[in-house]
């Protein structure tokens, strides 16, 4: 007998339109699946209609993760360039080459073209996760259609699908159990669970349950290893597991309130420095130096500082897990003379004096042990690590460093 079709009173659409079919209501692992099948207007003897199947699928659209129109190299690389301290130093490469400074420019470009490369590299990287998510589902699925068992493409399924599970399928898309028969299910793309979990057609989980948890659930992407079953499509395309991930992963994060603020220590430090080197200029220009030598000093003195200033983003990178990017950054600033930067526990920041430490030859290792201190008052156990490192670093360095280095440090929790 079929079962009774979905009430014409469903609540709103909550998924894009065109971009798959979605769940409304309670959780589908919330309910038992009679229910869910009365909901979706399935028919767990015969499966949908061919018809049905092909109204529901113009309605709801492609059961496909939706992923952006590709960018070229050269966008994502004119794309980069948007920090102030960068645009900073690109002002710099520009002013040196007109001066003929041709070993500053250089200097100036490499720092600018690392940059640039690693935001191309992480950008490329996180297309490529989508495209790999697109790739975890299988191109066809074997349902029941009209009463026959058979073969459709993926990208057809629509909710309300029975979906027929054995051994070695890959699931097409999201579905409630109906049968189960010692199935276990890798869930490890989805979840990160190196082993198979069980899964049951009479299991009910909370609402609240992570899909890890969904006893009764089987998701796009997953691959069966065990046993068979017999699921109802509940959610495909965008509103599916998998796509809600892709999602996740294509949406533009907003800024961390710490970045907030390093954004706007940028600019008040080009600023500043964009004032200091035209009053320089300026008064090289009065006291008749060659505008050529001045210009140069100049616009010297704003790569080295924005240069500087490269630190102490780096040692909050290092904080937030990015090491080989610290490394880097680190590497190619050493040497460089530092600007001390004490921060308040408020989140305030004050320019400190210069320290004489340019003929260390590492300014970078010394920068990391002073800012330990205050980064670890400011983002907590999160930069232990740097803490750990800066101790380090200190007891690594020549004695008669360590005093300079501890009253740095506790000058820095102070403020």
């Amino acid at each position: 007998m079929r079962t009774p079709t979905l009430p014409a009173a469903a609540p709103a659409r909550t998924w894009p339109a065109g971009t798959g079919a979605g769940w409304d209501g309670p959780g589908p692992w919330t309910l038992p699946a009679a229910e869910v099948v009365a909901r979706t207007g399935a028919d767990p003897v015969s499966g949908l209609p061919e018809g049905e199947a092909a109204a529901r699928l113009a309605a709801d659209g492609p059961n496909e993760v939706a992923t952006e129109p590709p960018v070229s190299l050269l966008r994502s690389v004119l794309a980069q360039p948007r920090d102030t301290l960068i645009l900073v130093l690109l002002a710099a490469a520009v002013l040196t080459a007109a001066t003929g400074d041709l070993v500053d420019t250089a200097v100036i470009g490499l720092v600018v073209v690392v940059n640039t490369t690693l935001g191309v590299v992480q950008e490329r990287r996180a297309l490529r996760a989508v495209a790999a998510l697109s790739r975890l589902v299988a191109p066809s699925a074997r349902v029941l259609r009209g009463g026959r068992d058979t073969w459709v493409p993926t990208r057809d399924l629509v909710r309300g699908d029975v979906l027929r599970l054995t051994a070695g399928d890959v699931v097409g898309a999201d579905a409630r159990l109906l049968r189960s028969t010692r199935l276990q299910v890798d869930e490890s793309p989805l979840t990160g669970e190196s082993l198979p979990v069980d899964r049951t057609a009479d299991s009910v989980s909370p609402a609240d349950a992570p899909p890890a948890d969904r006893s009764g659930m089987v998701h796009a992407g997953t691959t069966v290893v065990r046993g068979t079953g017999e699921a109802v499509v509940v959610a495909t395309g965008a509103a599916s597991a998998v796509g809600r991930v892709a999602a996740l992963v294509q949406r533009r994060s907003p800024l961390t309130p710490l970045q907030r603020r390093l954004s706007r220590l940028g600019r008040q430090i080009s600023l500043a420095v964009a004032v200091a080197c035209l009053l320089f200029v300026a008064s090289g220009l009065l006291r008749g130096q060659p505008w050529e030598t001045t210009v140069v000093a100049g616009v010297a003195g704003v790569a080295l500082t924005v240069a500087a200033s490269c630190l102490l983003v780096a040692v909050v990178a290092r904080a937030q897990g990015g090491p080989w990017q610290t490394q880097l950054f680190v590497a190619l600033t050493a040497g460089q003379p530092a600007v001390a930067l004490a921060m308040r526990p408020a989140g305030a920041w004050r320019a400190g004096r210069w320290l004489p430490v340019a003929a260390l030859g590492s300014a970078a290792l010394l920068a990391a042990a002073v800012y330990a201190a205050p980064l670890q008052d400011l983002l907590g156990t999160e930069a232990l690590g740097v803490a750990e490192l800066a101790t380090a670093l200190v007891a690594a360095l020549p004695p008669a460093l360590g005093p300079l280095l501890l009253r740095g440090r506790r000058r820095g929790r102070a403020t």
